[in-house]
């Protein structure tokens, strides 16, 4: 009902078996359901990533009796689908994996969903190009890393908040990749040298907290 819909709403993001299955309440979906009976378009009206959890299609005891196995079908779903899109994701699963496949399409609902920033952007001297992977200081190019780059391209996107060092590993090298909290360190080192070389000191430490590009 609307209450559920309305609770589900507050999630950062949803596993589901009933779309794959049919049917408008998981008591009654089953393979082959009624397709019209559950609306999709009040999931989509959530505006929550969403995946799309794919369960066998026949009953659990039918599965133990059949000697066969999996049916084509099955094979096609529950191995062959999930391998290929990662919206897409056979139950059971390991909670290592679930968690995995939400957090990777969490970032990718954001990501797609992010306003392009296609302008130039300019801090004194510092012109940054998100769109263009740039960065000049009085029109020379900055000879910077693709992390150091990133870490610039989104302290400069988000000036004045503070970061933790935590929150850049994730929004640079992403949620999926385990990265010491010391890399960041070092590399926002090599980045604040390379700036202060050209004149730009707007990388500031926030001690206990992170970093933020100051205006």
């Amino acid at each position: 009902g609307d209450d559920l819909l309305a609770e589900l709403g507050t999630c950062d993001a949803l596993i589901t078996t009933v779309l794959a299955a049919g049917g408008n309440r998981p008591a009654l979906a089953q393979a082959g359901g009624d397709d019209g009976t559950w609306d999709v378009a009040a999931l989509a009206k959530l505006d929550v990533p969403i995946i799309q959890g794919l369960a066998l299609t026949s009953a659990r005891e039918a599965w133990e009796d059949n000697d066969e196995g999996l049916t084509p079908l099955d094979v096609a779903t529950r191995v062959a689908v999930p391998e290929f899109d990662g919206r897409l994701i056979a139950v059971p699963f390991s909670f290592k994996e679930m968690v995995c496949r939400v957090n990777a399409q969490i970032r990718r609902y954001y990501d797609l969903n992010r306003p392009a920033v296609n302008a130039d952007r300019h801090f004194g001297a510092l012109m940054i190009s998100s769109e263009r992977f740039e960065a000049k200081v009085n029109g020379e190019p900055l000879n910077l890393t693709a992390k150091e780059f990133k870490i610039l391209d989104f302290l400069t996107l988000n000036q004045n908040q503070i970061f933790s060092k935590q929150k850049l590993i994730d929004a640079v090298w992403g949620i999926d990749e385990y990265i010491d909290e010391n890399t960041v360190v070092v590399t926002i080192a090599r980045l604040r040298e390379k700036l202060e070389k050209a004149g730009v000191n707007n990388i500031v430490t926030i001690w206990g907290l992170g970093y933020k590009w100051q205006d």
